[in-house]
């Protein structure tokens, strides 16, 4: 075996070439290889279907939608600041609805982070709308 060629063995050109020494020669590494190929391949076919079956849903229309499903339970105050946010997502798109924008749309809608807890209830309480008004966005 020792005189034997290395493609003989089933050792690639990378293998032989390769300085660092990571290749060993085992038929193994082509084999992950191919496992990842079918891998993408699968998660290609799974965006192209979502991407090419679903009707996409225009900005007003998910912002309607999430409007008429994810305020009922709130309280009035809380409906109205969380219906700004829907029309600036709507007018302006999804970098509205980053975390970062909570505190200008307090300061805009409220004048500051003091009036909106009084207003609206805890910080917390405020953001947990923030965030479950986009779980209705996207649904």
């Amino acid at each position: 075996m020792e005189g034997t060629p290395l493609l003989e063995r089933g050792v690639s050109a990378a293998a032989r070439t390769c300085p660092v020494g990571r290749f060993t020669g085992r038929a193994s590494s082509g084999w992950s290889s191919r496992k990842r190929r079918e891998k993408s391949t699968e998660r290609l076919k799974e965006l192209s279907y979502v991407r090419f079956t679903l009707v996409p849903l225009a900005r007003a229309q998910r912002a309607s939608a999430a409007g008429s499903s994810g305020l009922g339970s709130c309280e009035l105050e809380m409906r109205r600041f969380l219906n700004y946010v829907l029309q600036a997502y709507e007018a302006h798109g999804v970098e509205e609805l980053s975390l970062r924008k909570i505190r200008d749309f307090l300061r805009i809608r409220y004048g500051g982070t003091n009036d909106a807890k009084a207003a609206l209830g805890s910080v917390a309480e405020i953001r947990k709308a923030f965030i479950d008004i986009q779980g209705h966005l996207f649904r």
